[in-house]
């Protein structure tokens, strides 16, 4: 799985008060059987410049997003902001148009 680096930068100082500074969350795409992500939903939009939608989820070690693809974009039609979710690449399959990923997704409701 690749992921692009770092989302916050360090505390700075300002009026007595700490700001953190919010850059964008890492970037991950699912490109081995066996590559998972697990976490807290917390933003879903749709992704113009992919045709798919666009999902981000806060992890154990950071803000993590990734775009859905045909097959994942159904399995999460129902899923909701603050859905504690796991995704599952689990297979790749060969179509006409080239390399299809297979996900299995599970939900837990807090």
């Amino acid at each position: 799985m690749k992921e692009q680096k770092q989302n916050i930068i360090k505390n700075e100082a300002s009026n007595n008060e700490k700001w953190e500074t919010i850059k964008d969350a890492d970037f991950i795409r699912f490109e081995e059987v066996g590559d998972s992500l697990e976490g807290t939903i917390v933003g879903i939009s749709n992704s113009e410049r992919y045709g798919f939608g666009m999902y981000t989820i806060e992890t154990e070690t950071g803000v993590k997003r990734f775009h859905g693809s045909t097959q994942l974009d159904d399995l999460l039609c129902t899923i909701k902001i603050n859905d504690y979710i796991l995704i599952e690449l689990t297979d790749r399959q060969k179509t006409d148009k080239g390399m299809m990923n297979i996900f299995n997704v599970k939900r837990r409701r807090k």
